[in-house]
């Protein structure tokens, strides 16, 4: 899909052409100035507490970007059966769509782990990578889903009697996360990083050199994706960065569920946190950021942070 009339242009890989799906909602419009403002949207489940990323839409309404970026993980997924898949999903494209803002999003382990969610993917929105250009700024969008997601029984069974408690009883979402913990038997890792299993292939790669390739005038470039692969060494990411090497950019990533801005050499590294997943050792987030003179700037809002005057 091209609008460069207007300034705007969303840029598929040829595999694209097997399917007419795509991971975004509403049309692709550019900024009505060169200067522009979007909004990135963190982690809406791992346990998504109810209501949360619903408030995070309304403030992103508030805010009135030019369009919305997501860093994946929409959905609580894991399922084994397409029907509770296809179910999950159409409540929260319902909420997008919704939000009439144009919505593209990024494929997280949540929405992709196991068979019959890259199934449930592949039918409803196609494409796992993508790029955006808006006036002289540069979106790579794409997908680290690429590692093991698979899970234990027992505790694939235990996630998926919690998703369903939660979606059936909200108020009883804590008592369904206690029994979640309780009844798989599962521990966080000792380390956090040690959540980060993915990658990017090498299709993609090639797909993201040719763009940069083609587009060396842009001013900025950024990349979204879900694991922030950066805190490990992963040949495929090193490989993205000495194609980002001399030029401005920034990484957006989320999966951990806590804000965490790194510079590296320069450019910033930014683990967006979390809309509405679970975790008590951060805030709920949106970031908005915004365009001035072809450089950004970036504003995490707390969605407890926003107060309403009568």
């Amino acid at each position: 899909m091209k609008n460069q009339d207007k300034g705007m242009q969303v840029i598929v890989p040829e595999l694209a052409e097997r399917t007419t799906m795509r991971p975004w909602f509403g049309e692709p419009m550019a900024p009505q100035g060169e200067d522009f403002s979007f909004v990135i949207l963190g982690d809406r489940t791992g346990a998504a507490v109810p209501g949360v990323f619903e408030q995070a839409l309304a403030l992103t309404k508030r805010l009135r970007p030019d369009f919305v970026v997501s860093v994946g993980d929409l959905v609580e997924g894991y399922w084994t059966s397409e029907a509770e898949a296809h179910e999950e999903w159409d409540v929260v494209d319902a909420l997008i769509r919704d939000l009439n803002i144009p919505f593209f999003q990024t494929v997280g382990n949540h929405d992709f782990a196991g068979e019959t969610m890259v199934k449930v993917w592949r039918e409803r929105k196609g494409l796992t990578y993508y790029a955006i250009r808006v006036r002289e700024v540069l979106f790579l969008i794409s997908n680290t889903e690429s590692g093991e997601h698979s899970l234990p029984e027992n505790i694939l069974i235990s996630l998926q009697e919690m998703n369903r408690m939660i979606r059936r009883e909200p108020h009883r979402y804590t008592e369904a996360l206690n029994e979640y913990m309780e009844e798989s038997g599962w521990t966080p890792p000792a380390n956090v990083e040690d959540y980060i299993i993915g990658s990017i292939e090498d299709a993609q790669i090639d797909f993201f050199e040719k763009l940069l390739r083609e587009n060396e005038d842009v001013r900025w470039t950024f990349v979204v994706m879900h694991q922030p692969l950066w805190k490990k060494e992963y040949a495929s990411f090193k490989r993205l960065q000495t194609l980002l090497a001399g030029r401005k950019h920034t990484i957006f990533a989320g999966h951990l569920h806590f804000l965490e801005a790194t510079n590296v050499e320069g450019s910033l590294y930014i683990q967006v946190g979390k809309s509405g997943g679970s975790g008590l050792r951060d805030s709920h987030r949106v970031l908005w950021v915004r365009m001035r003179d072809g450089v950004p700037h970036f504003l995490p809002i707390k969605l407890d942070g926003v107060d309403e005057l009568e």
